[in-house]
């Protein structure tokens, strides 16, 4: 299992402030009990909290795992499948939280833990929060080489509302590019 994105995203004035925080995990192989893992966040930096969430059910290898939280506001429970339109879907699990985690503020570290473990980061858990907020309003999501894309913060805001991005969460992309792509061919074939 891996950290793949940990995501911030900016939910305009039609959501709560608090949805659109999420961690965007990969299992790397078949995983029969997935409550072996766990996540935590570490609050402005400043040394690890140990496991906050433990995970549960189980998972394939290649399942994209989608752990988000459900913000106050009346339609919070759809924020992530709008965001993500069709694309939701690529999500193999999705976890809602029920709870207040994750609770990330677009600075602070994640950890993900095999038992008592830590087995995969972003950020560093001891130091402080990291500078610049580099996924307030924004995201950020593991290149295949390990290195992190970073877009940096805001890349999520733009006109006031959430449907136009300046910036868009990596698996949204290729599932559109894809799905472009097979338009673009029955439109020429169809010509």
């Amino acid at each position: 299992m891996t950290l793949q994105g940990v995501l911030d995203l900016y939910a305009s004035t039609a959501y709560s402030g608090t949805d659109g925080k999420a961690i965007h995990l990969v299992a790397n192989e078949d995983i029969a009990d997935l409550s072996l893992y766990s996540l935590s966040v570490a609050n402005n930096g400043g040394g690890s909290d140990g496991p906050e969430y433990t995970l549960s059910g189980s998972a394939n290898a290649g399942d994209d795992i989608l752990v988000y939280r459900v913000g106050s506001a009346d339609n919070s429970a759809n924020f992530f499948s709008e965001y993500f339109g069709d694309c939701f879907s690529e999500f193999e699990i999705t976890i809602a939280t029920g709870s207040s985690f994750p609770d990330g503020n677009g600075d602070d570290p994640v950890e993900l833990f095999e038992g008592e473990t830590v087995i995969d980061f972003y950020g560093d858990v001891n130091g402080s929060a990291m500078s610049g907020d580099p996924y307030e309003d924004s995201w950020v999501y593991r290149n295949d080489d390990g290195s992190w894309n970073e877009p940096g913060e805001d890349a999520d805001e733009n006109d006031g509302t959430y449907s136009v991005y300046t910036s868009e969460h990596p698996i949204l992309c290729v599932v559109q590019l894809s799905h472009l792509l097979m338009c673009l061919d029955v439109w020429i074939y169809s010509k």
